[in-house]
């Protein structure tokens, strides 16, 4: 075992903002994930969250809610299955992608449990504040249209 997958804890955690009821669970479980480095040097990969973070600070709910020490399983490798399959088993257990409490809109893991669970709408409306679209999406379809409309009223005048 290498010195680097001798300090490798995979861990699921949740974060929150209980004042304005938001909250995300997650899961680290690279090679050198270590629980102790938690909201110290990791923070999260979500870009929800890192959009909330800018917006209403930093959670004040952050715990880490189970480790998976790889003597007890084993093996760095089985000790990261099993941090996946429990973060996979609690976000279907509490509907956390179609739940509005939680910035979690999908599993993110399909090549560990096979199938991946996700909800666009939940990640649109949350990252475009209420808009299936950004600003800038919404600009550019509208000088695509504008454009469209336009050589469309050209040909028809030309014939």
């Amino acid at each position: 075992m290498s010195h680097k997958n001798q300090n490798t804890v995979p861990y699921c955690y949740l974060i929150g903002w209980p004042s304005i009821n938001r909250y995300y669970f997650g899961v680290k479980f690279g090679i050198g994930s270590d629980p102790n480095n938690f909201w110290k040097t990791y923070f999260t990969s979500s870009v929800l969250v890192k959009q909330y973070r800018k917006m209403y600070g930093e959670p004040t709910l952050i715990e880490i809610r189970k480790e998976f020490h790889p003597d007890h399983y084993g093996s760095v490798s089985n000790a990261q299955e099993k941090a996946v399959e429990y973060e996979n088993k609690v976000l279907r257990r509490m509907n956390m992608i179609t739940d509005h409490r939680f910035l979690n809109c999908s599993n993110n893991v399909k090549h560990r449990v096979g199938s991946r669970i996700t909800n666009h709408t939940k990640f649109r409306f949350e990252k475009y504040n209420g808009s299936y679209h950004s600003h800038d999406g919404i600009e550019a379809m509208r000088k695509f249209n504008k454009n469209i409309l336009k050589n469309t009223i050209v040909c028809l005048n030309q014939r």
